[in-house]
């Protein structure tokens, strides 16, 4: 009777390691789920622009905003409470926007994008 009882015990322990197991690798893998789907949607939340800073001929820093995306971008670029609005194309570039006063520097510029369709105002600042 003794033996019988052992062997019992044996297989609730197994049975009790199995399921631990189990419901390790289904947090193991929801969690391997959730880490891919909020870099997903990072990855695609911002739109990708390149900003170049450079120097006029009079010595005014400078700057110019470039759209990597292959949609619409709504932007501005404000500099000492002087906001410009702007809408870029394509794969397009803005025009060169210029400080009003030489003691700003490149960090002086505020530069943001992001896409038409979240901002239709911008809508009325097409070339």
């Amino acid at each position: 009777m003794a033996a019988k009882q052992a062997t019992s015990a044996k297989g609730k322990r197994i049975k009790t390691t199995r399921m631990k197991n189990l419901f390790y690798a289904i947090k193991q893998k929801s969690a391997i789920a959730l880490v891919a789907l909020i870099t997903t949607f990072n990855a695609s939340a911002i739109p990708r622009i390149d900003t170049e800073y450079g120097y006029n001929a009079d010595g005014f820093v400078r700057v110019k905003v470039t759209n990597e995306t292959t949609r619409e971008l709504a932007c501005y670029v404000a500099i000492d409470g002087r906001s410009i609005k702007f809408v870029l194309p394509p794969r397009g570039a803005s025009r060169w926007y210029r400080a009003t006063d030489k003691r700003f520097t490149a960090k002086s510029f505020s530069v943001w994008c992001d896409y038409l369709e979240f901002h239709p105002a911008y809508q009325r600042y097409k070339r």
